[in-house]
């Protein structure tokens, strides 16, 4: 990995090519039977998180593809809180399989606590690891207000509201400078995508970063934010549950499903 992302690094690396029972927020301690709006609906055991042998939840990336895929995101396209297969990307990617019949590994680079300097600093390190060129890529992008920033080179922290950051919460709670970084690492994105000549299909879960996306892209989705989006939740009670992940899809599908006719 590039030192640029060493802190995403280091959590790619402590579990490439493993299975853990749990993830990020989805954790031990914070399991409980009891939902605030209702039952649990998953047990510790239900199931576990799969890591390819980069410390991404999906297949691998040098897996054959009749029609190279790619999804970006951050924890809820990662699927933190629920099964894999729940997720919004891998029902996706089965509807697109069965509408094609075509042999299509699930790539999918999200991880959670990220924002859109993470995405663009996966998308980069994706092409230039791996010679294949997408010809689509899906992305659901995260507040606006998660933030990177270089405190000493290499070292990269995450800034995002009540994170406790002191030393630059002043400067990062500016709104008009979080839509210029955000719209920078937008930008790499995008150019990064023409580079490979793909459809994008990008949304957002967050209204400020639904706004920004709309302005700055030719291919916004829009979803319902609200309860859709949160209830039921996942097995951490905090992440959007499988409901929301399948109105996710559902979104997507509309949109991504007039262009496979296409092929």
């Amino acid at each position: 990995m590039d030192t640029i992302i060493d802190h995403y690094a280091k959590r790619l690396a402590s579990r490439r090519g493993e299975v853990h029972r749990w993830c990020g927020t989805d954790n031990a301690e914070s399991y409980h039977e009891q939902h605030k709006q209702g039952p649990n609906p998953f047990k510790p055991e239900d199931f576990d998180y799969r890591f390819n042998s980069m410390g991404f939840r999906c297949d691998e990336f040098t897996d054959e593809s009749e029609l190279p895929i790619l999804f970006n995101g951050c924890s809820i396209t990662e699927g933190i809180g629920v099964p894999v297969t729940d997720t919004w990307a891998y029902q996706l990617i089965e509807k697109i399989r069965i509408a094609t019949g075509k042999k299509i590994p699930f790539w999918n680079i999200a991880l959670g606590g990220g924002g859109f300097d993470t995405m663009a600093d996966r998308t980069v390190w994706f092409a230039k690891t791996f010679s294949v060129k997408p010809k689509f890529v899906f992305s659901l992008f995260p507040s606006m207000y998660r933030r990177e920033y270089c405190v000493d080179t290499p070292n990269v922290r995450m800034w995002a509201p009540g994170t406790g950051h002191s030393d630059v919460n002043e400067l990062f709670s500016d709104t008009y400078f979080a839509q210029h970084q955000c719209v920078r690492s937008f930008n790499t994105i995008e150019a990064v995508h023409m580079h490979w000549g793909c459809r994008t299909f990008n949304s957002a879960w967050e209204s400020h970063a639904c706004e920004l996306i709309k302005m700055i892209s030719s291919s916004y989705i829009k979803f319902p934010i609200g309860k859709t989006m949160y209830a039921p939740r996942g097995r951490d009670d905090l992440h959007p549950g499988v409901g929301a992940h399948g109105d996710l899809c559902g979104a997507f599908w509309k949109v991504v499903e007039p262009e496979l006719q296409r092929l």
